[in-house]
Formats: C-alpha cells, structure tokens, sequence
C-alpha cells in the first residue's frame, strides 16, 4: 500500500513540475510577443528645417558632436574633394521666405526633402554655405 501512494505522490509531484514548466513557457512566449510586437522603438527622423537664419551657428560638425538622424536611405553626408567639402547632411523643407530652408551651421549641407533623393534619376537640391564676403548671407 506504502509503494502505491509512493507512486501516487511521485506522479502528482511531476505533474505539478510539468505543470509549473509549460505555464513558464507560455507565460514567456506570451511577454515576449507581446513586447516583440508592440515596440515603441521607432526610427529617430531628423528634423526637417524650415528656418533659415542670417548668422548660422559656426561650429565645427563631426563625428563627436554632431548626431544625425535620418532614414537609412537618406543622404547622412556628401564629399567634394575638389573644393574641400565634408559634411553632414540635414534634412530641408521651405523656410519662413517660402525659399529651400539652408542650413542651420555653416559645417553642414541640406537636402532639399522635396526633391529627389541623391542617386535616384531627377533632380536633388543639395544647399550650403559659402566661404568668402558672403560666409553669413543667406543661400538662395
């Protein structure tokens, strides 16, 4: 009778192991769709400038200090060996003027986010500042 009730015990008591496993499980898979498929991470989108000013901030942008955000397929930054250009490259709209909105320091372009996207067929508006008399003029 002892052995009976041995077994008895002994199968409840996996049971209950087997039990507590599977609930687990599920519990976890549960939590982890749920996490999975309600994310709220979203792709930081760069801001789309629609100021422009007549004294842009002169500070130099680079790697260090300078975040850009930006799709994957946006332009992140241009290269003009023969004129000395690298620089980081904002996102534009039309400025307080209703002009392609220029950018916000004199380190970095802009891309016009109406225009074609560099690479692709079309036309792509890219802007800056110049160096020279007309550094703190506005491009137009």
């Amino acid at each position: 009778m002892k052995k009976i009730i041995n077994k008895t015990k002994a199968k409840l008591k996996n049971k209950k192991i087997l039990n507590v496993l599977i609930v687990s499980v599920l519990s976890i898979l549960l939590i982890g769709g749920w996490l999975y498929f309600n994310k709220t991470d979203t792709p930081q989108e760069e801001q789309l400038i629609t100021y422009s000013t007549d004294q842009p901030d002169e500070s130099k942008a680079n790697a260090d200090n300078y975040n850009w955000n930006g799709a994957p397929d946006e332009p992140k930054k241009i290269r003009i060996s023969k004129i000395g250009v690298d620089a980081y490259v904002q996102k534009s709209g039309v400025d307080q003027d209703n002009r392609v909105a220029v950018p916000n320091n004199v380190h970095l372009t802009s891309w016009f986010a109406d225009s074609q996207k560099p690479g692709q067929n079309g036309l792509s508006i890219i802007s800056g500042h110049v160096s020279g008399r007309t550094t703190h003029r506005r491009c137009v």
